[in-house]
């Protein structure tokens, strides 16, 4: 095959990015919600296994307040964007051994209202651990909760789009390799919904007739404005489209 009809068949990788966006998002959400949920999932296997030591061998000492501090973030974007705050505070406290530790923890934020700096702190720890330890009102087990959750929710949903955008990726990927060719007829370049590089891009709404002579429209990928410009109505281009399901077929361009 030329290189230029093959360069004209397999799109480049802006243009793959441009005409597979969703395939791309639903993919980075599929994979970072995999992640929190794995995470999530092993924060909570971890702790579960901590409660068991926690019950059976713990001592509770009243450790100290050192100080106090909320952290403000944000997540989303435009009208969607929101702030959180998170409560933090750190302590030190000592052992009947004479040693002292000091250490740091999320907690809720009722937990924090009642606690002041230098004032008391409930402190539980593992005597072979001193640092493996807790103070009332943490956060840790509802940060592993959320994770399993929210990574949960995000895979499920990333996971239905991506692979629903996978399976269009590979049947329209198996069209430019074994569609029946056939002459299409340009009805109309339109404006497509993405920008590249504040440059609008381009759709070709197109006609053709199957192998049976039946009519069917089709719509192309999106096209820069260079390419756009070189197609006008009734042009005659080229597209390939699956002979069991004719309705079904993907745009070539020149022939």
């Amino acid at each position: 095959m030329p290189k230029e009809h093959a360069q004209r068949i397999w799109p480049s990788w802006l243009t793959f990015g441009t005409n597979h966006f969703w395939l791309l998002f639903a993919g980075m959400w599929f994979s970072a919600g995999s992640l929190f949920f794995c995470l999530g999932l092993i924060d909570w296997i971890q702790i579960g296994g901590l409660d068991e030591r926690f019950e059976r061998d713990a001592r509770s000492v009243q450790g100290t307040v050192l100080k106090k501090t909320i952290i403000s973030s944000t997540s989303g974007f435009g009208s969607h964007r929101r702030s959180s705050r998170s409560y933090h505070v750190s302590y030190r406290f000592g052992t009947p051994e004479g040693r002292e530790f000091e250490d740091a923890a999320g907690v809720y934020s009722d937990a924090w209202d009642k606690l002041a700096e230098g004032g008391p702190i409930q402190v539980t720890y593992l005597p072979d651990e001193p640092l493996t330890n807790r103070v009332e009102g943490r956060t840790d087990l509802g940060s592993a909760v959320a994770g399993v959750l929210m990574g949960g929710l995000l895979a499920i949903v990333g996971g239905a789009l991506f692979f629903w955008q996978l399976r269009r990726f590979l049947r329209t990927s198996r069209l430019r390799r074994e569609g029946t060719t056939a002459e299409a007829t340009v009805l109309q370049v339109e404006r497509g919904s993405i920008f590249v590089k504040n440059s609008q891009q381009w759709r070709i709404r197109y006609r053709y007739l199957d192998h049976l002579g039946r009519t069917w429209e089709g719509r192309s990928g999106y096209l820069s404005p260079d390419e756009a410009a070189a197609w006008h109505a009734n042009d005659k281009g080229t597209v390939r489209f699956d002979r069991l399901r004719p309705q079904d077929s993907v745009w070539v361009g020149k022939s």
